[in-house]
Formats: C-alpha cells, structure tokens, sequence
C-alpha cells in the first residue's frame, strides 16, 4: 500500500487526513518528525510533478486545532466547542465537504477551514451523518 501511496504523492495538490493519518504518513515516508505540525510541513515539502502549485497538507485533530501546511510552513486554526458530541461518523467527510467547497470558491484558506469546521460540528452534534436541517455556513 504504502508503495503506491508513495507514487501518487508527487501528483497531489492538495491532501487531507486526521492526525493517525498524519502519523502513518509520517512513518510512510521516514520522517524524524513525530509531531503533526512538522510531519505536515516536511509532506508539503515534499517534490511534486507541478512544482508551480505548492502542495497543501490539511491535517485534523478532533477538538483540537487543525493544521494547515504548505512548503513554506505551517497555520493552525482552533476548532469551535460544541455543547454535545453525540455522533463523530463522518466527521472527517463533513469536514472535507465545507473546506472544499470554501476552496473551490477561491474563499481564503481560513473561510475554508472555519467552514469545513462548521459543517464537522454540525454533523458529530446528530445521530448518523446528517446536515440537513441545519443552518447553511455564510462565507
């Protein structure tokens, strides 16, 4: 697995895991760096076959801050409490789904996490992967 996963590195723009991802990949690559912030910035640093479009490694952290790395270093945005975590499935999924849509829009980086931020929260506060009552994110 890790051998493939190796070889589609090179072409990825942008890639987003939690923190045992980040861990695994770590590892994956032989990193020395056994902290999420750093294991995201030497994997964006890492060579890509469009070196004109700097690789941006999104690493999320449950209730805590989420990383954001690209070559250059590394950003991390604090996660909004909740009042009740009742479900955690498809957090991860809910999250990807806001940030990706604030990204595809060309909102800035930090409108795209807070939304992928809200759109997690909305999902682990409900029984089952659910959003569909819920007030839609203003960018």
């Amino acid at each position: 697995f890790f051998a493939a996963f190796k070889e589609a590195w090179e072409y990825l723009d942008v890639v987003v895991g939690n923190e045992s991802e980040a861990a695994a990949m770590g590892k994956a690559f032989g990193f020395a760096e056994t902290d999420v912030k750093g294991i995201a910035i030497k994997a964006a640093q890492l060579p890509k076959k469009n070196a004109a479009k700097p690789r941006m490694v999104v690493i999320t952290q449950g209730a805590d801050s989420t990383i954001v790395a690209t070559p250059e270093g590394a950003t991390e945005y604090a996660v909004t409490k909740v009042d009740k975590v009742v479900d955690t499935n498809g957090a991860g999924d809910a999250f990807c789904g806001g940030f990706f849509a604030g990204l595809m829009q060309g909102k800035p980086i930090a409108d795209s996490v807070n939304c992928g931020h809200y759109t997690a929260s909305v999902v682990i506060q409900r029984s089952g992967c659910q959003f569909n009552d819920a007030a839609r994110f203003k960018f």
